[in-house]
Parts: C-alpha cells; sequence; structure tokens
C-alpha cells in the first residue's frame, strides 16, 4: 500500500480526476508519507500537487501547513537537492509572511553561503527542535545543497582546501565528508588522497 502512496502520480495519472481533486490527492498523500517519516517520497508528491497548484487559481493560503510540511519533508531528506525550486511556487512565496520562520529557514538554507548559514543556523533551534532536526543534519544538508549546485563546467577538480573553504569543513573533515557523500549517492567524485583533490 505504502509503494502505492509513493507512486500515487504514476497510480493516478488515468483517474478522471479534475486537478482540484488531484491537488487534494497528492497533498492527503504527501502528507501520509511525511508522517511515516517517508521524506523525500513526501518531498515528491508534494511537489507535484504545489506544481499543479501553481497553474490554478486556488487560495493558496489553504495549503500554508503542507506548504511548511513540504520544505521539513525537503530539509529532513538527504537525497532531496532541488531544494530551491520549491521558492517559485506561490503556496511557498506566501510563507514569507504568514511563517516568517520557517520562510527564513529556507532561504538561510537554499541561498546563503556556508559562513553566513554557520553563523545565523543556531536563530532556528527552537524551530529545529520541533521538527526533530538538529543543527547538525542542517549544515550536511547545506553541505550537500552547496556541492550539487556546483558548475561543474567552468571547474570539476578541486583541492582539499577548495573543498574545506565551500563546505566550513576542517581539512582533517574532508576526505570522511566526501566519503559518505560519495556512499549516500550525493556526489559522484574519485578523491585523489596523493594530491589532496576531489
Amino acid at each position: 500500500m505504502i509503494q502505492q502512496v509513493r507512486d500515487i502520480t504514476t497510480v493516478s495519472a488515468d483517474w478522471n480526476l479534475t486537478p482540484q481533486q488531484r491537488i487534494d490527492l497528492y497533498m492527503a498523500c504527501g502528507k501520509a508519507l511525511s508522517q511515516e517519516n517517508d521524506n523525500g517520497h513526501a518531498f515528491n508528491v508534494y511537489f507535484q500537487a504545489f506544481k499543479i497548484l501553481n497553474w490554478q487559481k486556488a487560495v493558496k493560503s489553504d495549503f500554508k501547513s503542507s506548504a511548511e510540511d513540504m520544505i521539513f519533508t525537503a530539509l529532513k531528506s538527504s537525497h532531496t537537492v532541488r531544494i530551491e525550486e520549491i521558492l517559485l511556487f506561490d503556496a511557498i512565496k506566501d510563507l514569507k509572511t504568514s511563517s516568517k520562520e520557517i520562510f527564513q529557514l529556507l532561504e538561510l538554507t537554499t541561498q546563503a553561503d556556508i559562513k553566513k548559514f554557520n553563523a545565523d543556523i543556531s536563530k532556528f533551534k527552537a524551530l529545529l527542535d520541533s521538527h526533530k532536526l538538529t543543527a547538525q543534519e542542517m549544515l550536511e544538508k547545506k553541505q550537500y545543497l552547496t556541492i550539487c549546485n556546483i558548475d561543474l563546467e567552468s571547474k570539476s577538480t578541486f583541492t582539499y582546501s577548495e573543498f574545506s573553504e565551500l563546505l566550513g569543513l576542517k581539512a582533517d573533515e574532508i576526505e570522511e565528508w566526501t566519503i559518505n557523500a560519495i556512499a549516500s549517492d550525493i556526489l559522484d567524485a574519485k578523491m585523489d588522497q596523493i594530491h589532496q583533490t576531489i
């Protein structure tokens, strides 16, 4: 059953649903997956719902709690790295005034550099605690997002020191971090320990 909920966009593709019915279905499935801590799949289903919602003239404030939940499913899922795309959704933009702290956390995670992120993340401790997230988990998420947004056409090899500065890591943390990122399928790279490059 849970697999069908995960695949609801495919499963329901031939169902004769109105756009509003499809939005409601996807929102309900996203919420169910989120409650099961299946955050990556919850984010994907929510993403499709908000994509349809953006095309509709629905009242975006009706989906405030789902928009908030979508943000936290994205932050909790290590494999969800396209978070900045949700900033294009009207219901997410509406959180700038209706859920200011959540929106600020999203902006910090998606748009700040690692130094600003490290300086400001402690301001969100109560919010993170209420959603069972730690500052360390958020730092890892920020690092993954940073790596996934690198323009590899202009530069494809990095020294350990460049990686250290980019990700806010100590020199002795680079190899372990890189191995974990490769194992998590976040990074497709090879390390050269002799030349200290990635």
